[in-house]
């Protein structure tokens, strides 16, 4: 049992050292131990991290929008004034067991590896109808968004290393009521043996001087033009609006419990960035965005879903009053 890596994104077998940084003011300690979870990986593999003073390759942000990590080597086309990675609200009290099932997993996609559980022979375990209905009452999810997010299986051709791993750290979890046979999809909590030994393959780690990707570059953060309206467990019971106002939620899923006439409904997103290469570039993740647009005056009322919709969803409501 093996997990997988992306060809396209693959950062080759030489030895090479990433730089990485923090994109809010982050306690020293705190860097650290995010930067010891990410060099787990070295334990066979020849990619390291090591944290810079500059803007680093990999640029980790402790803002909303959940957990995501760009893939492999499409994080060297990111904007510079953009994370590569997101691991939202991480402190030094978030427990152990989520460092290791997070930052390792978002790691691995640094290292070019995709969601396990999109690899062909798990997703064949999954039932549609059964996944439609399990994440539109989760997570509301629509079809199509189900159809993004957990049925469309990997391009076998593009990928190095098979069979599927359901415990690899690159797994979610998903349970024994979506599939056919009734069995979960057990999903990784840390990075097993079978993710050591495949990434000391593609990534052989003879010892040798590492190469440093890139110069450290001593360049100043540029303004966010992005628009935070609420996130996280800080959402406020109400909100009041003026007709043609949009609110913009980091959340995984929602929708509009009453007053669908008052306001309309967009999304989930999962939003994604123009590269230096001229590619659009998504990161790994769930969608992590959601919109209401003010139509008309009156009252309405919202749902959000909010968390890691793998592991831990949260589900929270708004009262919302739009003014002419």
């Amino acid at each position: 049992m093996r997990i997988a890596v992306v060809t396209s994104k693959y950062w080759g077998p030489t030895p090479r050292q990433l730089t990485v940084s923090f994109m809010e003011s982050t306690p020293a300690d705190l860097r650290a131990r995010i930067v010891s979870h990410m060099n787990a990986w070295t334990r066979t593999a020849c990619i390291s991290f090591a944290e810079t003073q500059g803007i680093g390759d990999v640029r980790i942000s402790r803002g909303p929008g959940g957990y995501y990590s760009y893939l492999g080597t499409d994080i060297l086309h990111i904007p510079r004034n953009r994370q590569t990675m997101n691991l939202q609200d991480f402190t030094m009290d978030t427990p152990e067991s989520e460092y290791k099932r997070v930052i390792r997993h978002e790691t691995g996609h640094t290292l070019g590896c995709p969601h396990e559980h999109m690899r062909k022979e798990l997703v064949m375990r999954i039932d549609p109808e059964k996944a439609y209905e399990y994440f539109g009452r989760t997570q509301r999810w629509d079809r199509q968004i189900v159809d993004q997010q957990v049925l469309p299986p990997l391009d076998e051709q593009s990928l190095m290393g098979t069979p599927a791993d359901q415990t690899s750290i690159m797994c979610y979890q998903l349970p024994g009521s979506i599939t056919r046979d009734g069995q979960p999809i057990l999903g990784g909590l840390d990075i097993d043996q079978t993710d050591y030994a495949f990434v000391g393959q593609i990534y052989p780690k003879p010892g040798l001087d590492l190469v440093t990707d890139h110069e450290e570059h001593e360049e100043e953060w540029g303004e966010s033009e992005d628009v935070e309206v609420a996130h996280g467990q800080g959402f406020p019971p109400s909100l009041t609006l003026k007709v043609g106002d949009m609110l913009v939620f980091w959340a995984t899923g929602g929708h509009i419990q009453s007053g669908v006439d008052i306001l309309e409904f967009f999304g989930p997103f999962l939003p994604g960035v123009v590269g230096d290469n001229g590619q659009i570039l998504s990161p790994m993740g769930a969608p992590n965005t959601i919109l209401f647009l003010a139509r008309s005056p009156g009252r309405a009322i919202i749902k959000l879903v909010t968390g890691d919709p793998w592991h831990a969803p949260q589900t929270n409501t708004l009262d919302i009053a739009v003014e002419s």
